[in-house]
């Protein structure tokens, strides 16, 4: 969970208001020195200031925090499963809000904005209407640029990356695929398939070969070192 980072949130918000440590200390009834401290984390606000704090600035008690949940694996599959239903039962856009609502009440829980970007992706294949699809496609890249830029999760960002790069090859553009990928070759990520079939489409059956080649030779070595480790065991 990420850390609570009240006193830069309180220096930034006084800021954008043009305010003094002084103007807010007077508001608050607290000592300019007081508010000092809250700013460079000496010190933290009493409990019974949140409400006021967050009323001066007009924001909630949670932005004021910093905070943002997090979810446990089980309540990421249950709040899945509640929008995988949303999509058998309601209108396209109804369900799209509600996975908007959910990741954004949620926006730091990236394992949870990864599901639910791989279940709108998913989604998006069932479609007939192509402008129904990219709606879809272009939401579930959002939340993987989302998830790339603010994770700090090595494996969750190549995993992004590569979600990311899945959606331009579904939007039909492979060259932004191939620079998004650039040299990256995660271990157990088969970056090679998406590669092989973007040169594909741009015609270039030699380069297409050449990774399709490389993504056998390293799944064949991948599957020989498990099975000597398994004989080992």
């Amino acid at each position: 969970m990420r850390a609570i980072n009240i006193a830069e949130v309180l220096a930034r918000k006084r800021k954008e208001k043009g305010l003094t440590q002084e103007d807010v200390s007077n508001f608050i009834g607290v000592s300019k020195a007081s508010v000092s401290k809250w700013e460079t984390g000496q010190s933290y606000p009493d409990i019974t200031m949140l409400p006021i704090l967050a009323s001066f600035f007009n924001t909630t008690i949670d932005d004021l925090m910093d905070y943002r949940p997090q979810l446990a694996p089980e309540d990421i599959r249950k709040l899945c499963d509640q929008l995988s239903s949303a999509f058998d039962s309601l209108p396209l856009d109804e369900a799209l809000n509600q996975c908007r609502e959910i990741t954004k009440k949620y926006g730091a829980c990236f394992p949870l904005l990864k599901k639910v970007g791989m279940l709108i992706l998913n989604r998006s294949t069932l479609l007939q209407d192509v402008s129904e699809m990219n709606v879809l496609i272009q939401e579930a890249k959002r939340l993987f640029v989302q998830l790339k830029e603010e994770s700090d999760d090595i494996e969750l960002i190549h995993q992004a990356v590569y979600l990311e790069a899945s959606c331009w090859m579904a939007l039909g553009d492979p060259n932004k695929a191939l620079d998004l990928l650039g040299e990256m070759n995660p271990p157990l990520m088969p970056v090679e398939w998406i590669k092989s079939y973007a040169y594909q489409m741009l015609g270039n059956t030699d380069k297409s070969k050449a990774f399709l080649q490389m993504g056998m030779y390293r799944h064949v070595t991948t599957l020989f070192g498990l099975m000597i480790s398994y004989l080992m065991s």
